[in-house]
């Protein structure tokens, strides 16, 4: 089920290797602190991860690995819907 939009913070990657915390850019030197900024204003939000179909699963895990370091209690892995 999608998420209550109001009670997740949206991270981003990009198949060019750009980032964006809530839709405004960040980079992998500021991630954490952006991060952990929204984590802190929006206490028990999930931190949804988005990325392209094309970004390397070793930069997701980096992903999940700067959210848990910026506080997130609960991390999500956005998805497509399976086409029939």
């Amino acid at each position: 089920a999608p998420p209550n939009q109001e009670l997740t913070v949206a991270v981003t990657c990009l198949k060019d290797g750009s980032l964006s915390v809530r839709a405004a850019p960040s980079s992998w030197e500021t991630l954490v602190p952006d991060l952990r900024r929204e984590v802190e204003r929006k206490r028990g939000a999930v931190v949804l991860l988005r990325a392209d179909r094309v970004v390397p699963y070793r930069i997701v895990q980096r992903l999940i690995i700067a959210a848990k370091s910026a506080g997130a209690q609960q991390i999500a892995l956005a998805t497509e819907p399976a086409k029939r």
